[in-house]
């Protein structure tokens, strides 16, 4: 695309521009999924105002659920219309999802803790004690709510890209297997999620020294039903409306113009090389705060930042992994390494939780966890991610 073009998508639409181009530019070298998140919802540019003033409404929206849903008292998980909403917007644009979640985050911020009735030992404890566990419960939250908002849709979508539809279904059926593709594929998460967050939500609670409520977990335990069905249909709308202003919007151009910088940008961001500490330290954390309700103690907390880094070190080829596995298993498409590994890491959890359930506490549920973990890294030997989408060439190790 040369400067002219360049320069007249930026100024034919520059709150679009901003939310596509110039801020997961930003993002793009400490928070790339993030970034990659934004960019995402470039497609509503073929509707005038829409991709500019989309995120800003959902920003609004975020400020103000926690008065249009006063039933969340402690967490997300106790409103299933919260949830819903989170799903559908994150699919639909990803830069709306990201911003519903940053207002939503701002006034759970500032309201932190007023729905709680404190323990007297919680209480008993040192004022710095007290916000560390506060907040950092409100952290794992977050970020298991970011699971959902910001990596699902991506996942889902890239997954999706890597299954070569045009080869086996003919052109008038295409949108449409794509859309069922992405719904099921999106689907398929959002119950992996629902499924999950019955154990990892716990420390909302348990870092505070009291119990998960039934309120805290019925809804995702009992009608996640909703939830799956809410992501297949904004994902099926999703591909048969981008299929729709592929082919007859007038403002298709400036789509792809977009896009086009979007994947020009993260070329060269790819291209920087990062060091093995910047790589692994990350993830090693991540995993390690969205394990936290499966722990007993805080030696299990080492024992998984231990067990992870070396898994990720492993899956980066350090160690006696094959470099040839790497070249082999990225053959196979994204969709169906994941359902293997779903249903090999669901197999040997099962193992190990009917052998050492005996211990009375979820140490057996940890170890499952670590060992779906393994799998998955074995079936995805290199980090990868795709700002755009696979069709338009650009897929980033």
């Amino acid at each position: 695309m040369d400067v002219a073009n360049k320069g007249a998508s930026a100024s034919a639409d520059p709150l679009a521009h901003f939310w596509s181009v110039r801020l997961p530019r930003r993002l793009d070298p400490w928070a790339p999924h993030l970034a990659d998140a934004f960019a995402d919802g470039s497609w509503t540019t073929a509707w005038r105002g829409v991709a500019g003033f989309a995120p800003i409404g959902a920003l609004a929206l975020g400020l103000l659920l926690m008065r249009i849903l006063p039933a969340t008292r402690h967490v997300y998980t106790e409103s299933l219309t919260f949830m819903a909403l989170i799903i559908a917007t994150a699919i639909l644009s990803g830069a709306a999802g990201a911003m519903l979640l940053f207002g939503f985050i701002v006034v759970d911020l500032l309201g932190a803790g007023s729905g709680w009735n404190f323990r007297g030992v919680f209480l008993s404890l040192p004022l710095i004690v007290r916000w560390i566990l506060l907040y950092g419960s409100l952290l794992v939250s977050y970020l298991l709510l970011g699971l959902l908002a910001i990596r699902m849709p991506l996942l889902a979508r890239r997954m999706v890209e890597e299954v070569e539809v045009d080869r086996f279904v003919y052109t008038a059926a295409r949108p449409v297997a794509r859309a069922a593709l992405f719904g099921a594929s999106c689907g398929l998460l959002v119950w992996i999620w629902s499924q999950a967050m019955i154990m990892l939500i716990r420390p909302v609670f348990t870092w505070l020294l009291d119990h998960p409520t039934t309120r805290a977990i019925q809804p995702v335990q009992l009608n996640w039903e909703w939830l799956v069905a809410v992501a297949v249909l904004a994902a099926g709308a999703r591909i048969l409306l981008e299929d729709r202003v592929a082919s007859r919007s007038a403002r298709a151009g400036l789509v792809r113009d977009l896009r086009q910088q979007r994947s020009n940008d993260a070329v060269l961001i790819v291209g920087r090389p990062r060091s093995i500490v910047g790589q692994v330290l990350p993830q090693v954390g991540l995993i390690t705060l969205l394990l936290a309700g499966t722990y007993t103690s805080w030696l299990d907390a080492l024992l998984v930042a231990v067990v992870v880094t070396g898994l990720a070190l492993w899956q980066r080829g350090i160690g006696r992994l094959p470099g040839w596995w790497a070249a082999a298993v990225r053959r196979v498409p994204a969709i169906a390494r994941f359902v293997v590994g779903l249903v090999a890491g669901y197999w040997l959890a099962n193992m190990m939780v009917q052998r050492l359930w005996g211990t009375e506490t979820f140490r057996p549920v940890l170890l499952g966890a670590l060992l779906t973990l393994a799998v998955f890294l074995l079936l995805f030997p290199h980090p990868e991610r795709s700002t755009v989408p696979a069709s338009q060439g650009r897929e980033a190790a």
